[in-house]
């Protein structure tokens, strides 16, 4: 039976490449990366003490922050928008979640930016996302395909910190070990896949105690147009088989032509989140969940116990989205 879903493995194989830097534009390693990159940029030309953040976020967002000693205040969000009050902070970010196109986030970047704050985008929930109005966008590609490259375009000036030189030579080639080993086992060359599971998980490990100041490093030529119109397709037949689902939500009812979908997301009532998650898993189908909750703060969303992330990839067609329909409906009625 097909796997649908976990870590991206390597299509082609191609050279291993530092990430070509430009005078507004850099590749970093990682989404952890690349805040701490824009922090310390920030801190070049204005005082950054305090940020606001989205109250439904991942602790690496976080942590950058955190690191570099500044305040941390939430404003909150939920499936239906954001509720987004006064404050003081110098900088927040946003973010379009899952690629759904939110148009209060370009007016409130608008509004704030004239208050005088610095505008962090976001863009890996927004493949497309290079056109926001912020000074600082950036994606970490790896959410989208095989890539260690993080690029941030910062908008009106060139960056004023030196460019990241070093290369995690010790996470790349873990990682890219483990890549090469799950494109065997998709293939069916590899009956096994514990060891690429266990270099994977090593491979988070390096990144999670060691993400600063390294260079982005591109390993595949993507055809991001193939991407974005296999990622529509696959989303749109999700959300018109599951809309009418008794016991789930859609984290949207429509997807527009604007919305490149990272995934679909769906919220489950009456905690039986983690029984469907489990059961997609029993059938060899591994949707995420964004993210863990934060005990650290008080970021009071049920989106953290309700959200399940649907595959909707370019890795995958019609009949796996079927597959998940199928085994999701399945596991509903044996609950209702």
């Amino acid at each position: 039976m097909k796997e649908i879903g976990s870590e991206y493995w390597i299509s082609t194989e191609c050279e291993i490449k530092k990430f070509q830097n430009q005078e507004r534009i850099v590749g970093v390693l990682s989404g952890r990366t690349a805040i701490d990159y824009i922090i310390k940029d920030i801190k070049t030309y204005k005082m950054l003490k305090k940020v606001i953040l989205p109250s439904y976020c991942c602790y690496s967002m976080i942590e950058p922050f955190k690191k570099n000693n500044i305040e941390i205040q939430f404003y909150n969000v939920n499936e239906n928008g954001i509720n987004y009050k006064e404050n003081d902070a110098d900088a927040i970010l946003l973010i379009d979640y899952f690629g759904y196109i939110n148009p209060y986030n370009k007016q409130l970047a608008d509004r704030e930016k004239g208050k005088g704050k610095i505008i962090i985008y976001d863009a890996t929930h927004n493949i497309s996302g290079f056109y926001f109005n912020a000074d600082y966008i950036f994606c970490s590609q790896r959410k989208w395909f095989y890539s260690n490259c993080t690029v941030i375009k910062k908008k009106n000036s060139p960056f004023a910190i030196r460019e990241p030189l070093k290369v995690n030579w010790n996470y790349i080639f873990l990682k890219r070990k483990a890549a090469l080993l799950k494109k065997e086992y998709m293939s069916g060359k590899r009956k096994e896949k514990g060891e690429f599971l266990k270099l994977f998980a090593d491979a988070e490990k390096i990144l999670d105690r060691d993400y600063e100041e390294y260079i982005g490093i591109e390993e595949e030529d993507i055809d991001i147009e193939s991407i974005i119109e296999k990622r529509q397709k696959n989303a749109h037949h999700l959300v018109a088989e599951l809309k009418e689902c008794e016991g789930i939500r859609l984290w949207r009812q429509e997807i527009s032509k604007d919305d490149v979908p990272l995934f679909v997301p769906i919220l489950v009532r009456n905690n039986k989140r983690d029984g469907l998650r489990d059961y997609l898993k029993n059938n060899g189908i591994y949707c995420p969940i964004h993210w863990p909750a934060i005990n650290e703060y008080d970021m009071s969303t049920r989106i953290y116990s309700q959200e399940l992330s649907l595959i909707c990839d370019q890795r995958y067609d019609l009949e796996d989205m079927d597959r998940q329909i199928t085994i999701i409906k399945e596991y509903i009625k044996g609950k209702s």
